[in-house]
């Protein structure tokens, strides 16, 4: 696909390194071929047997109502993890880690790691915490309740109170291509978005 290359006008975007005061300069460095392609994993959501969908941040499963809670049963790479009751789960690529999943008590993670994240969102199973797997592993979630599933922060499906897998999430070939001026700022860039330092948002 088409690079992509943000600035950031806001508050936190991770995606977006750029600012409003350092456009022009990396500009000028698009323009003379002083940049580099960055190719971002995305993650491949097949419910039931349907079409895959694709994920470049997250997946999310959510309880349908505000009230109460959800079941999800999941495994990675067909071991067993567990029931999960509470508000919902999110499976994360590295690049999504530091969306809705750093939110709910997920953890960040270093660029360039080739991991996915699984973070439950307000567990009343207190046993389940924040799990890294590999991103070669498959991820695979059956949920006994109703619940809405979104990719990207887009509803794809509405789960009915009957077993359902929104599963074989996985790693695919397909990347997504982002457009880098000068070295990585992660480092420094996590502590300032995040005010890890003191800063004001």
């Amino acid at each position: 696909g088409v690079p992509l290359f943000g600035v950031n006008c806001g508050r936190v975007g991770f995606l977006t390194e750029q600012t409003e005061a350092t456009f022009s300069d990396a500009l000028h460095s698009l323009k003379t071929g002083a940049y580099t392609i960055v190719r971002h994993t995305l993650l491949a959501c097949r419910i039931n047997d349907g079409a895959p969908s694709l994920c470049l941040n997250d997946l999310l499963i959510y309880k349908h109502s505000f009230s109460g809670v959800v079941r999800i049963d999941f495994s990675v790479d067909e071991h067993a993890v567990g029931e999960l009751y509470g508000d919902g789960l999110i499976v994360a690529t590295p690049l999504g880690a530091t969306g809705y999943s750093l939110s709910a008590g997920g953890p960040i993670v270093a660029d360039g790691l080739a991991c996915m994240t699984i973070t439950p969102i307000c567990p009343h199973t207190l046993h389940i915490r924040p799990i890294v797997a590999s991103m070669d592993s498959t991820v695979v979630l059956s949920v006994s309740d109703r619940g809405f599933v979104a990719a990207d922060g887009d509803r794809i499906a509405e789960v009915g109170a009957f077993p359902i897998n929104v599963g074989q999430t996985r790693a695919v070939e397909a990347r997504a291509a982002q457009v880098r001026v000068g070295k990585s700022e992660s480092g420094e860039l996590g502590p300032k978005k995040l005010c890890m330092s003191g800063g004001e948002m």
